[in-house]
């Protein structure tokens, strides 16, 4: 076994015990949420439960927030339900509420869905386009496996708590639609995570599918740790924001004392 690896398998029975209650934890609170009927209110408490989880078992130097980027173009994207950002090194900015973060900020997103359905496929997709045309730095961003190691990258996932396709072959027909919808380049569509709550799991990039296990969550506690995953290394690569630069105005009022 090579310096640093852990084996193939390998697993710590107490921690993934722990781990699995705390899935399954979640899982429960977030099927509570279906027994909202306001559909106003519905989305806004799996919205919350959602960013809850985030907020509660993420490291404390990342913070899940809903709100929105804008880059120094002063191109903006969709308002999304989760952004999660270094809360070490990063000021997030409110407006209404809604808390606005520079482009350099973001390191991953998630869309949250009461009902996954053509429309809303077609919406996701061309909402995480318009993300993913932000510049941070002036740079256009990188896909996440590129090798591209300057370049910054986002993570970007869509949560359901259902969909309206049957369950008998749901990886496969989940996957088609998601496809579709960008004419058939589904691992450039923007979007690398989908999960649908007791169903399970699609990663975009690799056109591979999980089913979900109700009694362990594997596939919730999967998207959990990709996402965890993701922002840890791009965090620690990523270089600072540069807030004076969106702010420049501000160097005006320096004035010379001698």
């Amino acid at each position: 076994m090579g310096r640093g690896r852990i084996g193939r398998g390998h697993e710590v029975p107490a921690l993934v015990s722990q781990f699995e209650a705390a899935i399954r934890d979640f899982s429960t609170e977030l099927i509570r949420t279906a027994a909202i009927q306001n559909t106003g209110d519905k989305g806004s408490e799996r919205e919350s439960s959602l960013r809850e989880l985030f907020n509660a078992k993420l490291p404390k130097r990342y913070s899940a927030a809903k709100g929105e980027v804008v880059d120094l173009f002063n191109n903006t994207g969709p308002q999304l339900d989760i952004l999660i950002y270094d809360q070490s090194r990063e000021i997030p900015f409110y407006t209404a509420g809604i808390v606005k973060l520079p482009a350099e900020a973001l390191l991953a997103s998630v869309e949250v869905k009461s009902v996954l359905n053509a429309s809303e496929v077609d919406r996701c997709v061309k909402r995480a386009a318009v993300l993913k045309k932000l510049k941070p730095f002036k740079r256009p961003l990188v896909r996440n496996n590129a090798n591209d190691e300057r370049g910054v990258r986002y993570f970007h996932a869509v949560f359901a708590y259902d969909t309206d396709l049957g369950s008998e072959g749901w990886l496969l027909h989940e996957h088609d639609r998601f496809s579709a919808a960008v004419g058939g380049s589904v691992g450039k569509n923007g979007i690398d995570l989908v999960y649908v709550l007791k169903r399970g799991l699609l990663n975009l990039n690799s056109n591979t599918g999980m089913i979900e296990n109700e009694r362990d969550g594997r596939a919730l506690f999967s998207f959990y740790f990709s996402i965890l995953n993701f922002i840890d290394r791009e965090s620690r690569r990523r270089k600072e924001t540069p807030y004076m630069s969106y702010a420049p105005e501000l160097n005006r009022h320096w004035q010379r004392i001698r």
